[in-house]
């Protein structure tokens, strides 16, 4: 005949509600940091809005030459001669054909 132990166990949470707090007041928040200061009159030549729209492109042709270097296998990418840089530049132009 066997025998079967159980045990219980007991968990206790503490909520640390200013950390929670303090983490939820910039939950989303992004901020960017440009040198465009350019002016046009008395506003800037570049709105928060196109600064952003940039940079939200850019993040996604990162992701996509990432994405298609992983899919050729291409990765560690080494660029110290004017042939691999060529090539470099090559596969970051083909990215936009996906």
């Amino acid at each position: 005949m066997s025998h079967y132990s159980s045990q219980s166990f007991e968990i206790k949470l503490e909520l640390q509600n200013d950390a929670i707090m303090a983490g939820k007041s910039a939950a989303g928040l992004m901020l960017f940091i440009t040198n465009h200061t350019e002016q046009k009159g008395r506003c800037h030549q570049l709105s928060a809005s196109q600064i952003i729209d940039h940079y939200r492109v850019k993040k996604r042709d990162r992701e996509l030459t990432s994405e298609l270097k992983s899919f050729l296998n291409l990765r560690p990418v080494h660029v110290g001669t004017e042939e691999h840089v060529r090539a470099h530049f090559d596969i970051a132009d083909y990215r936009l054909l996906f």
